[in-house]
């Protein structure tokens, strides 16, 4: 049996859970940064740590299946749940800077919402 050897790496479509922005590369596992220039990495660096730190209290809170990815809407979703913030807040890219800064620093023993409900 013969094989192809110079075939074409697979492209595959992202979408951007930071900006929106779809791109194609090469495909990778795992996280892909994106492209563009003028998406924040610090807001998608604040968005990984609050992730790693409070997967579970999120996917409880937005009611996500663990085979969802948390994306950026879900995160601001959460803020506003467990704040008792209106979601309109999160729109503005400052103070959801700030909030996910503030999610960072802090423990869960520290955040006004009941988890257990």
């Amino acid at each position: 049996e013969a094989y192809e050897h110079d075939e074409k790496p697979r492209l595959k479509t992202y979408v951007c859970n930071t900006c929106g922005q779809t791109f194609q590369q090469q495909f990778q596992p795992g996280f892909v940064k994106c492209k563009n220039p003028k998406c924040g990495d610090s807001l998608y660096q604040k968005m990984q740590n609050v992730i790693l730190k409070f997967e579970p209290q999120i996917r409880k809170v937005v009611k996500l299946s663990e085979d969802e990815v948390i994306i950026l809407d879900h995160l601001k979703r959460f803020c506003a749940e467990i704040f008792w913030n209106d979601l309109h807040l999160y729109s503005d890219r400052l103070a959801l800077e700030a909030t996910l800064d503030r999610l960072s620093s802090i423990n869960i023993i520290d955040i006004p919402y009941n988890f257990n409900q």
